[in-house]
């Protein structure tokens, strides 16, 4: 799976974006969506992200812990959808925890 070498915003098709770390995996429907080539640590094998679909998630169900898709941006996102303010400083872990101390997570 194609990885990144540096952050990356991907629109989205609800017109929020979903953001991309370096070393992050990218899946199939934002790979599609990123053009510029200078971007990619691992570039995308021919083919990857043709005809790829977006995955709608549920806003009620808590982003990864871990792994694609465990970003600061996506813990923010849900906290906020749950009521949980959160400060800017605020890096994912301590987001992850207060959603925890909140019995969100």
């Amino acid at each position: 799976m194609a990885r990144l070498n540096t952050t990356v915003h991907v629109l989205k098709d609800d017109h929020s974006h979903a953001v991309f770390e370096a070393g992050d995996e990218v899946p199939a429907w934002a790979v599609a969506r990123i053009t510029n080539p200078n971007v990619w640590d691992e570039p995308p094998t021919d083919g990857e992200g043709d005809d790829a679909q977006e995955t709608v998630t549920d806003p009620d169900a808590a982003p990864a812990k871990a792994g694609p898709g465990a970003t600061r941006q996506a813990w923010a996102d849900y906290a906020e959808h749950r009521g949980v303010a959160v400060a800017e400083e605020w890096k994912r872990d301590d987001i992850i925890a207060a959603m925890e101390n909140a019995g969100l997570a």
